[in-house]
């Protein structure tokens, strides 16, 4: 009898350790796993921001390639995806793809829309200065560009009343031709008038000198 009860503690010591260590065991297992968490999501964030990164590379390789519609859409999915951490500089390389001369969907306007997006969304960026610099400079161009159309229209108007002033000269100086045509023949007409005025007086002296010898002989006995 005494045997039989000490043969039931036994078993029962042995289950509840048994227990204990099972519990002790989940334990564990759960602070294992609620460590492991944390290095999973960050083992995810090191990739986003490595695919993020690759995105930005391409980007910018492919702007400095000429390939803007590429370039773009690289930019635009960078956004996309990661506007949380690349959204800044995403705004960026949109706006400079639109701001590159050589691009031939270039436009200044579309251009300040991304970078003035880039500068009120997110103010405390890195790139936001640079976003400021570049309006301030495409501003200063579409001024420089705005003094010019005005040059170029002044110019123009310049040309024109130049035309006109020029078809005036050339209408005096038909005029002038005409009048040195009439003046060369004045002075033909002169000479002629000249001529036949010598002729005239020669015949007047010799009709005098004729009158004298007539009067001579007559007063001569």
């Amino acid at each position: 009898m005494g045997k039989e009860q000490a043969g039931k503690g036994k078993h029962l010591f042995l289950c509840f350790a048994c227990l204990i260590a099972l519990q002790l065991g989940l334990q564990g297992c759960l602070s294992y796993f609620k460590k492991a968490e944390p290095d999973l999501k960050k083992t995810e964030a090191d990739q986003d921001m490595v695919e993020a990164d690759q995105y930005l590379a391409l980007a910018k390789s492919l702007r400095a390639e000429g390939e803007y519609e590429a370039a773009f859409r690289a930019s635009q999915e960078l956004f996309l995806r990661y506007a949380h951490t690349h959204g800044d500089e995403a705004l960026l390389e949109m706006a400079l793809i639109y701001a590159h001369p050589s691009n031939p969907n270039f436009d200044y306007q579309i251009s300040l829309q991304y970078l003035n997006k880039l500068t009120g969304d997110f103010p405390k960026s890195p790139v936001a200065d640079d976003g400021l610099m570049w309006i301030l400079t495409i501003q200063k161009i579409q001024e420089k560009e705005r003094e010019i159309a005005e040059l170029r229209k002044t110019y123009k108007l310049h040309q024109k009343a130049l035309g006109r002033e020029e078809e005036k000269i050339q209408g005096l100086q038909g005029q002038i031709a005409d009048l040195q045509a009439e003046i060369r023949d004045l002075q033909e007409e002169r000479k002629t008038l000249n001529h036949s005025i010598e002729e005239l007086t020669d015949q007047i002296r010799r009709l005098k000198e004729i009158d004298l010898n007539i009067e001579e002989k007559r007063r001569t006995p």
